[in-house]
């Protein structure tokens, strides 16, 4: 895999999702959770992966493996 520099204070994970035939997510999983704060953040990852939708595949069922950057966020009170 092709990596550009990452931006100050980011970190980068792969992540793998599976598309079920109606377009919901089936399962998802985080591949390297070594990043600040791992297993919660890869945690809140699976569980936001298993709201996405997406168009019926052609395929049937389709999995996706990609890259994600995070970067720090700000909280609005």
């Amino acid at each position: 895999m092709n990596r550009r520099p990452l931006a100050r204070n980011s970190a980068c994970t792969e992540s793998s999702f599976v598309i079920a035939p109606e377009g919901k997510v089936a399962g998802a999983v985080v591949k390297d959770n070594s990043m600040q704060g791992g297993l919660d953040v890869a945690n809140c990852m699976t569980r936001a992966f298993e709201r996405w939708k997406f168009p019926k595949p052609r395929a049937g069922q389709v999995t996706v493996t990609s890259p994600f950057e995070l970067e720090p966020g700000h909280i609005s009170e």
